[in-house]
């Protein structure tokens, strides 16, 4: 990667820290510690590009992209490079037990997430635009096996607009990971 795709990324992740310490409300988000490169067992502050506040109760791994080789329709055909970010995210996400969210964007569009399907969020978060999408995203294991996720693709925008109590119990009540047994 690029000195000017690493200064984008490294600005996208500022921008997101500060959108989501004013969304959540419970101390200050910051980019992490070589922006998720580092990892210290299962210590959740580490994983992903977004280190939550320990008071802040986040129920996420935070993974952020601001790249420009990327489509819906790579999403929605389970091509390229939202496919990767997806597992990078899953594999911090089953590090520290946390469930997967993945932020994204490229110049002059909104941003956007990624968070594991469930039915109650998906209506919440399709309620007021209807901006929200179902897909499967597949990712290989480290066997080679594929692995599918079923996902929501919404927004960022209609995911604050959820009461965050009800996006922790979304976080505490999704069965994200059914491949969760291979693994431990």
């Amino acid at each position: 990667m690029g000195k000017k795709s690493k200064v984008k990324g490294s600005t996208y992740e500022l921008k997101i820290a500060k959108l989501l310490t004013s969304w959540w409300g419970a101390g200050t988000f910051n980019r992490a510690p070589a922006s998720g490169a580092l990892h210290w067992g299962r210590d959740q502050r580490v994983a992903g590009d977004i280190v939550a506040p320990p008071e802040a109760d986040f129920p996420f791994v935070i993974e952020c992209k601001k790249r420009e080789e990327w489509t819906m329709e790579h999403i929605l055909l389970d091509i390229g490079q939202p496919k990767e970010w997806w597992a990078q995210v899953v594999t911090d996400a089953r590090r520290v037990e946390k469930v997967p969210i993945l932020i994204f964007s490229r110049n002059r569009a909104k941003d956007f997430i990624m968070v594991p399907y469930d039915s109650g969020m998906y209506d919440k978060l399709n309620k007021e635009d209807k901006s929200a999408m179902i897909t499967t995203v597949s990712i290989k294991n480290i066997r080679d096996e594929i692995q599918l996720f079923d996902v929501i693709v919404s927004t960022y925008e209609s995911l604050t607009q959820v009461p965050i109590p009800e996006v922790k119990e979304y976080a505490s009540s999704v069965d994200w990971d059914r491949y969760k047994g291979e693994y431990e």
